[in-house]
């Protein structure tokens, strides 16, 4: 790593009565993303919509939306996908302190193989595409890619359920792969 990240902190999230500390960097990028899920609501649920059984969070980063998930959903079993080597350890650890969620280390897309990954200093800019702007500090890590469809497929039948009831997807650019990998069409019920 040819950067340091910022230390972690404990920070309390909260949603009505229910509550969870997760471990979080002391950065301004993980403050937005507090703001965006927390206070702007960014990814408030529909209304009226039945609660689902299991979510797929492609892009987890440190676990933000999947603990505002948990919180909003406390049934619902959360799979959380984050390839970046140096912030998976934080929504791996995350994971285990919102319960019911699994965390797995690797980039979906509509292959398999591996690809070279631009690990960020600015870790929710992480990409397997160009950065956006120039200067920002990464390492150019490899990294696992699976087909989406078939690890929907897969940890669908590992957690028992038929697939996923909710999907939040952001990746940085490989949104579109991603969905045209039939994970839109052939997992979500």
């Amino acid at each position: 790593m040819t950067f340091t990240h910022a230390p972690l902190r404990p920070v309390s999230i909260a949603h009505e009565s229910s509550a969870l500390q997760l471990l979080l960097r002391r950065d301004t990028s993980t403050n937005f993303v507090l703001k965006e899920v927390f206070e702007k609501k960014v990814y408030q649920p529909i209304p009226d919509a039945p609660a689902p059984r299991a979510i797929l969070d492609v892009g987890a980063n440190q676990g933000i939306t999947a603990g505002y998930f948990r919180l909003l959903f406390p049934q619902a079993k959360i799979v959380a996908v984050e390839p970046d080597p140096a912030t998976f350890p934080i929504i791996e650890e995350n994971a285990k302190r919102m319960g019911n969620c699994t965390a797995h280390n690797v980039a979906l897309l509509d292959r398999n193989g591996t690809a070279p990954f631009k690990s960020s200093s600015i870790s929710v800019i992480s990409t397997l595409y160009a950065l956006p702007h120039a200067g920002i500090q990464n390492d150019l890590v490899d990294v696992e890619l699976l087909h989406a469809g078939q690890f929907a497929d897969d940890v669908a039948a590992r957690i028992g359920v038929p697939g996923f009831d909710m999907l939040k997807v952001d990746t940085e650019g490989a949104e579109v792969p991603i969905l045209q990998a039939g994970l839109y069409h052939n997992h979500i019920p």
